[in-house]
């Protein structure tokens, strides 16, 4: 029995540090626009924690003109839980947006997730008389 215990005390100390380690950590978060139909400037997205919208909101950086970055972000709450973010584009009028998520979120089309794609596609308005 005290073998036991001492065995599994020393485990929870190896295993510990690097829990804490990876909770404390941060993750990168990133989604690609794809504009179909002519304009193709930036976006202005609305970032959620686990769906929360996120006060202040963070900065991030645009790359390669269609890439959308929140880089340092963390990667678990105050209880150790993981976040999940997601993201929300703002109105652009004229334009219809489309999430296209990869698993587990692919049934999702409220909002885009982590490695996500934001398809714009132009609109044509048709008088009907």
């Amino acid at each position: 029995m005290r073998r036991t215990v001492r065995i599994l005390a020393v485990l929870i100390c190896l295993l510990l540090p690097a829990a804490c380690a990876w909770a404390a950590g941060t993750v990168t978060f990133e989604v690609t626009a794809v504009w179909q139909g002519g304009y193709e400037g930036p976006l202005s997205l609305t970032l959620y924690a686990n769906g929360e919208k996120m006060d202040p909101q963070p900065e991030y950086e645009i790359l390669d003109g269609d890439r959308y970055v929140y880089e340092g972000l963390p990667r678990c709450n105050s209880r150790g839980h993981e976040i999940v973010y997601s993201v929300r584009e703002h109105y652009f009028e004229g334009y219809i947006a489309m999430y296209v998520n990869k698993r587990p979120h692919y049934a999702d089309t409220k909002r885009v997730y982590n490695r996500g794609v934001i398809i714009n596609r132009a609109v044509d308005y048709y008088a009907i008389h």
